[in-house]
């Protein structure tokens, strides 16, 4: 992985031809590094559009549609749900000549849930291999970045091997939204729960690791409060700067547990995309492990996060 200063990503981003994917969304990150590239060098820019934020950021679609010109595709513009985006996108990739082309995949403003079914759409038709991915970090963000739960539901591809006579292990990456990891503990209510934390040396800042050590303290006495029957509640940590980091030390954490073989695991991504990734990574490798998107009701559209201007660039192999 490689950390690039925004004004010389131009001179690192160099493919002939290839294809570029673009996650449209309501974060002011979403068209970054879009702006600061050559689209000449690229044969197809496709933008998926996030489910979530159609009628929030529409000026977002519309520079989008300007800066690739002629080369622009739009997937998930009238699709209900995940499932139309996959097929949609599925459908665009059979009409590209893909073979010997570079994917270069902005995944900065992707919901988790749709970052994590591409991935999985890649790697069955064999493009992993060829993608680079490509995320904004935050300098800061909001003081809120989501309210509310309409759903939690187990992500497309990635249902895990679910057995009714075992018992549930909750895996949690904490990230900054209380509400939404207690919702989500209430709704699974565990038998045995992990929360991770981003190790102090692979977070963005020693202010967001900060931020995220008192998400898990306001955890742990939310449920120490609540009489949720836990059998046993544990600490892990992960990197948010890695997603091979993420994902070897979450196999590496899976491995190592005492009886793993009488629970189901679901996994649940609340912290940046990139450790996402990583947990989408793990989950091919041992897909007896569930992934599941708890779907925030509302965002904070107008102060979500504020970029950096340092872009993490890495490509799977």
């Amino acid at each position: 992985m490689n950390k690039i200063p925004l004004h010389e990503l131009q001179n690192i981003l160099k493919t002939n031809q290839g294809i570029f994917i673009q996650g449209i969304g309501f974060d002011k990150r979403c068209l970054t590094i879009l702006q600061n590239i050559t689209i000449s060098q690229f044969s197809t820019v496709i933008g998926i559009q996030n489910l979530h934020s159609k009628s929030k950021k529409l000026e977002h679609e519309s520079k989008f549609l300007e800066l690739a010109g002629k080369k622009a595709l739009i997937v998930g513009e009238n699709s209900r749900n995940v499932i139309d985006i996959v097929d949609n996108l599925s459908d665009q990739f059979s009409q590209i000549d893909l073979s010997d082309k570079e994917i270069f995949f902005d995944i900065t403003s992707l919901s988790h849930e749709i970052l994590v079914v591409v991935v999985g759409l890649l790697n069955e038709l064999d493009l992993l291999k060829n993608t680079n991915f490509l995320y904004t970090q935050a300098n800061q963000y909001g003081e809120w970045l989501s309210k509310g739960v309409n759903e939690i539901r187990s992500i497309l591809g990635f249902s895990g091997l679910m057995y009714p006579s075992k018992k549930l292990h909750l895996i949690i990456l904490l990230g900054f939204e209380l509400e939404r990891a207690e919702s989500v503990i209430k709704s699974f209510e565990p038998a045995r729960l992990t929360l991770g934390i981003g190790k102090k040396d692979q977070s963005v800042s020693n202010e967001i690791f900060n931020i995220n050590n008192k998400t898990k303290n306001k955890i742990e006495d939310l449920i120490f409060s609540s009489g949720l029957d836990i059998e046993n509640i544990d600490n892990m940590e992960f990197s948010c700067l890695d997603p091979y980091l993420t994902e070897n030390g979450l196999l590496n954490y899976i491995n190592r547990l005492d009886n793993r073989d009488e629970y189901n695991i679901v996994i649940v991504p609340l912290n940046n995309k990139i450790s996402t990734l990583g947990v989408a990574l793990a989950c091919l490798k041992n897909q007896d492990l569930q992934i599941s998107y708890a779907e925030a009701e509302e965002y904070n559209y107008e102060n979500y996060a504020v970029s950096n201007d340092l872009i993490s660039f890495f490509k799977l192999i």
